[in-house]
């Protein structure tokens, strides 16, 4: 819209106002909120698009598109740690993916830990954010857990693995052809 365009072009103090719209009613409206957020990249931003994400699903895709423009925060890593004690699995599966969005070294451990989670769609994300981290710990994480008892892990582990392309995790690719839910 014309008047978010406005209040971009006025820099700095356009922020507070286009913070105010991440809580609009209208998808539109957050959205360009979000993108033009991001590109101010002012760090006054950081924790209300991180808390918007967690909060509405649809707000977690404009959200990662700019996340990296911005240095990650104590409090905003907080908050995305936060969303992972979340008892809904959406708001879990959200914390993940923006932990893998900044593919920063903090969120290995809670990555890690997160593989263990009960829904199997949180357990399949956190095995894409341990891939984005390509630390040997990572990896030896994610070929410990190839034989997860759910497909939907197992089959998110070896994409992880085969992200890497590593002669060694051959033969894990190869035992997946004979798994029919690969």
């Amino acid at each position: 819209s014309h008047t978010m365009l406005f209040l971009a072009s006025i820099g700095p103090p356009a922020v507070e106002p286009l913070i105010q719209a991440l809580s609009n009613p209208s998808y539109y409206v957050r959205s360009e909120a979000v993108y033009l957020l991001g590109q101010l990249a002012d760090n006054r931003a950081l924790v209300p698009l991180v808390e918007a994400a967690l909060v509405d699903p649809s707000m977690l895709e404009p959200v990662m598109e700019i996340l990296p423009a911005f240095p990650l925060s104590k409090e905003a890593e907080q908050r995305i740690l936060g969303g992972l004690r979340n008892p809904s699995w959406l708001t879990r599966k959200s914390a993940l993916v923006l932990m893998t969005t900044t593919a920063d070294p903090r969120f290995a451990r809670p990555c890690r830990k997160a593989l263990r989670d009960p829904h199997p769609t949180v357990a399949a994300g956190a095995a894409m954010c341990l891939a984005r981290q390509r630390s040997p710990q990572a990896i030896s994480t994610l070929e410990h857990t190839v034989r997860h008892p759910h497909h939907q892990v197992r089959c998110a582990v070896l994409a992880a693995l085969s992200s890497f392309a590593e002669p060694q995790h051959e033969p894990y690719l190869l035992k997946a052809l004979d798994d029919d839910h690969y």
